[in-house]
């Protein structure tokens, strides 16, 4: 008898899932999917050798752990190459984006989110960009701090906000303790080489009560889209709807958050359907694509936002994840 494995992929409860098996990936439909190959691999995270092959993209396979649901990509750089790319070449790829308020809708909501969970007082931001959030923050009565790696940035926030950045490599970076009454990540954890060691920091830092706030795009919605667009032929059609999906260096599922955070004892872990950018900032859609992206950004929120309220938070298929858990 075939034993199947099932691969849940929206945090808890079987609303969604995937099944592997030794002929491929059967999917929602039943069809099933192309096999991957069956090499085994070590977690990045937990160490676990039950990791497999999930895809590949642009020759990287990415692989899935069926211990904490961490999904990552194997590269060949390595982390002075892939810090390289940040200080020196982020902010010109990235300007418009890093530059203007496209994110004003995303930073509104973060400082909601711990607002609601604390006063204004001290605020750390870890991969600052150009300063925009924690101008913002500011302007709400947060004492504000923050670090970023890349120069452009660093100048972008001191110029246009008379912020002045640390400008460190995070594992250069040495966190006072019980000095933050919140510290924010947000869109910078799955960029990060191993971001699962910068929670013991970030948890000494804060003070009791303190908040860690983290927005991240939805590695369960991204992975079921990677995973599917493996089925379709290389060319046109697959880097067409490839655009569509994240993966940085991991897909951060809500189930590994969960795992991640209860290490630490961050106590509760709150994950919410998170808001999108109000435009397309990304230069390499075109028309077409902008069009469909920006009818996707209206109509998945309120979806993604009824269908977490009706399950009770087990089921979040928003395309970003709002992530917030309370020092004890």
């Amino acid at each position: 008898m075939v034993q199947l494995v099932a691969l849940f992929l929206i945090s808890s409860g079987p609303s969604l899932a995937l099944f592997y098996c030794p002929e491929g990936f059967i999917g929602i439909s039943g069809r099933t999917c192309e096999r991957t190959d069956m090499h085994i691999t070590v977690c990045p995270y937990c160490g676990s050798k039950s990791a497999r092959k999930w895809c590949a993209d642009g020759g990287d396979p990415v692989n899935r752990c069926f211990e904490c649901d961490l999904i990552y990509r194997e590269r060949s750089d390595n982390e002075k190459s892939w810090n390289e790319y940040y200080r020196k070449q982020y902010f010109q790829d990235f300007a418009e984006e890093q530059g203007g308020v496209l994110r004003a809708s995303i930073y509104e909501e973060a400082l909601e989110i711990i607002g609601r969970n604390t006063v204004p007082g001290s605020l750390f931001d870890i991969g600052a960009g150009s300063g925009t959030f924690l101008a913002m923050a500011k302007e709400k009565g947060w004492s504000v701090t923050g670090q970023e790696i890349s120069a452009g940035c660093c100048r972008v926030a001191r110029e246009k906000y008379g912020l002045e950045l640390i400008q460190k490599e995070l594992n250069t970076l040495c966190l006072p303790s019980n000095a933050f009454d919140a510290v924010t990540m947000i869109n910078v954890f799955d960029h990060l080489v191993e971001p699962w060691l910068l929670l013991g920091d970030i948890h000494r830092s804060l003070k009791t009560g303190g908040i860690l706030y983290i927005r991240v795009p939805n590695g369960s919605l991204h992975g079921i889209g990677y995973r599917f667009s493996s089925i379709v032929p290389r060319g046109y059609l697959r880097d067409k709807v490839q655009k569509f999906f994240v993966l940085h260096r991991y897909h951060v599922t809500p189930r590994f958050i969960r795992t991640l955070f209860g290490h630490y004892a961050f106590k509760p872990v709150v994950i919410r359907p998170s808001t999108v950018s109000k435009d397309v900032p990304y230069r390499h859609f075109k028309r077409d694509e902008r069009f469909i992206l920006m009818v996707l950004k209206k109509a998945l929120p309120p979806f993604a936002r009824t269908l977490c309220r009706a399950s009770g938070g087990a089921v979040v298929l928003s395309p970003s994840l709002s992530i917030y858990g309370i020092k004890g």
